[in-house]
């Protein structure tokens, strides 16, 4: 099941680069090619610096640096990504967002039964 999710993250990653690229007009194409060459070659090094890391990690340890992770996310989008996305005004962002808000219950929900 963790490889699914790893999966869904770095979709997303590679979906926010390909944006970022749109953003500052660089061609379709182009964006696509540097947005699957960054998300693919950003994935290993980080794993292989971060593992002796979260190796010496007790369980509680573990649980304090992620929730901690969880809280940034958690703060990164309600000041920033929120408001930005109330001012498109589209159709499609309510759905996304419940979307969201449901994988996260179901991902808790998982962890409890």
């Amino acid at each position: 099941m963790s490889d699914t999710f790893v999966w869904v993250h770095e979709f997303a990653e590679g979906v926010i680069i390909y944006l970022v690229f749109m953003e500052a007009e660089v061609k379709q194409k182009t964006a696509i090619f540097y947005a699957l060459l960054i998300a693919s070659f950003t994935t290993p090094p980080g794993a292989f610096i971060a593992y002796p890391f979260m190796d010496k990690l007790s369980g509680s340890g573990l649980g304090l640096m992620l929730g901690f992770i969880a809280g940034v996310l958690i703060y990164i989008s309600a000041s920033h990504l929120l408001p930005e996305a109330q001012g498109d005004k589209k159709e499609h962002s309510v759905f996304a967002f419940l979307g969201g808000v449901g994988l996260a219950i179901f991902i808790v929900l998982s962890k409890l039964f």
